[in-house]
């Protein structure tokens, strides 16, 4: 059963920090960890589960196969789409 987002935000207030500090820490943008308990965001969902020490995939199963493994999202497609221009007539060339 996947924890709930309130549940995921009360045990990290419960530890005695922020999803904001959780992110800044991790070196991510202030929103990521708020993101992260919404929608898949891979970094965001890392620095929680190791804040709380709990596995990601135990904290959201719907994010990952049965093996462990990350399940493949749109975000995953996007980010494969938007590779930099240079990286593209490198490919070509």
């Amino acid at each position: 059963m996947n924890w709930t987002p309130i549940q995921i935000k009360c045990a990290v207030l419960l530890k005695g920090a922020t999803l904001r500090s959780l992110s800044l820490k991790a070196g991510l943008c202030m929103e990521a960890c708020s993101k992260a308990i919404q929608v898949p965001f891979p970094a965001g969902e890392e620095a929680i589960a190791n804040f709380l020490g709990v596995p990601a995939c135990e904290l959201w199963p719907d994010r990952f196969n049965a093996d462990g493994s990350r399940k493949n999202s749109r975000l995953h497609k996007y980010i494969e789409s938007r590779r930099p221009r240079q990286c593209l007539k490198r490919d070509a060339a």
